[in-house]
């Protein structure tokens, strides 16, 4: 899907393309969940037809080709002639607002509370069991180490170190807020004082005390604030980590394989020989 997505940055690029008006501030001209893509662009038949068009070149390369029986035209602020040209002109049937998403009711207006009831009632809040959640760890660290969430593989970092924070933040969410009024946590803290600043309770301070403790590291700009694509931002973290599989890596965890580069076939492959 990479592909599409580059298709749809050259359409974007253009400057003749206009960007839905909700849109633009956000460059924001689809988006991909599973196997469901939406499509964004101003209500006029030269910029969706450009956006179609994009889409219908990665289809006729990849021969992934969307059902359009399946597929539905969203038009809004705009006249109901201009729309139907716009669907005509893609052949693909005019549906109205508002519609549901993965359970979500989606709107051109505010949602009004009928509207977000049957949500509020499929919510339920729960503790569950600590078994229960490191089982869900162990599937999120086989999943990001394997590509699946089957089997077991060797983790090059430990999954708290992985799962430490970027920054402290200065203020939480309500969930978060009622689990720390725990008493439990005061008591563990031997002094409730720790945790007052100016006379009030900081949350700061108590999720400094709940965290676990780790130095400031000098390539955080590099990885947290870095523009390249997570998968390239991923293989330069776990190069700071010096856990790359290189092949040196491997011969450590006893893999029965040749050490050598696969290039220069002379010396052993490890980070330093493949980076610098």
């Amino acid at each position: 899907m990479e592909c599409l997505s580059r298709c749809l940055d050259v359409v974007e690029k253009k400057k003749e393309f206009k960007h839905h008006p909700r849109c633009k501030k956000l460059n924001i001209i689809h988006m991909m969940f599973a196997d469901d893509l939406l499509m964004f662009a101003r209500a006029d038949i030269p910029f969706v037809s450009a956006i179609f068009q994009a889409f219908t070149k990665f289809s006729k390369a990849s021969g992934l080709e969307a059902n359009l029986h399946k597929s539905d035209v969203y038009v809004a602020g705009v006249p109901e002639s201009a729309a139907n040209q716009i669907v005509d002109a893609l052949g693909i049937a005019k549906v109205s607002f508002p519609f549901k998403y993965l359970g979500v009711p989606l709107t051109t207006r505010k949602l009004s509370y009928t509207e977000c009831k049957p949500l509020i009632e499929k919510t339920v809040i729960f503790v569950m069991p600590k078994k229960v959640m490191k089982e869900i760890q162990k599937i999120c660290r086989m999943f990001l180490w394997s590509g699946t969430g089957e089997g077991s593989a060797k983790a090059p970092v430990s999954w708290e170190s992985l799962c430490l924070p970027n920054h402290v933040p200065n203020g939480l969410t309500w969930s978060i807020r009622k689990i720390w009024a725990n008493r439990e946590v005061f008591v563990e803290a031997g002094d409730a004082d720790k945790f007052i600043k100016h006379g009030k309770y900081s949350i700061q301070k108590m999720y400094l005390n709940l965290r676990k403790n780790a130095s400031s590291v000098t390539w955080k700009r590099i990885v947290c604030n870095s523009k390249a694509s997570p998968k390239a931002t991923f293989i330069v973290w776990l190069a700071l980590q010096n856990r790359l599989a290189t092949k040196e890596t491997l011969l450590k965890w006893n893999m029965q394989i040749h050490g050598d580069c696969v290039i220069y076939q002379t010396q052993l492959e490890t980070l330093e020989h493949l980076f610098f």
